[in-house]
């Protein structure tokens, strides 16, 4: 059976939950197994419940926090991580936003003055 798909979107976080390291866990573990489950497919995961947040989410620390969580426990956290090669550019906007590389990542991210 083909597990071909084009994008797979993912919430990974939500705003009642982003302070909590087990949830940014469990949330990896998850997006690990729809990575290796469509490995093909395009990728992006998701901060919600922010909408109604006049901020961006990089400019909120839990959020920063959460993802850098996120990306340690889904090895997000290295930029030579093949899989970063499928993520959509907001998410890695948010990687980089959030430090969670290494000073040496090839990304540039700008942010609204």
């Amino acid at each position: 059976m083909s597990h071909d798909m084009g994008y797979v979107f993912m919430e990974v976080g939500h705003r009642v939950d982003i302070l909590n390291q087990l949830d940014a866990i469990r949330a990896a573990d998850a997006f690990k197994l729809a990575a290796r489950t469509y490995p093909n497919a395009d990728l992006c995961f998701m901060i919600g419940g922010y909408d109604k947040d006049k901020r961006e989410l990089w400019e909120i620390e839990e959020v920063m926090q959460y993802v850098r969580w996120f990306a340690n426990a889904s090895g997000l956290n290295d930029w030579r991580n093949p899989v970063i090669l499928r993520l959509a550019e907001d998410s890695i906007g948010l990687l980089v936003l959030s430090k969670s590389f290494a000073d040496d990542h090839p990304f540039k991210v700008e942010t609204p003055k």
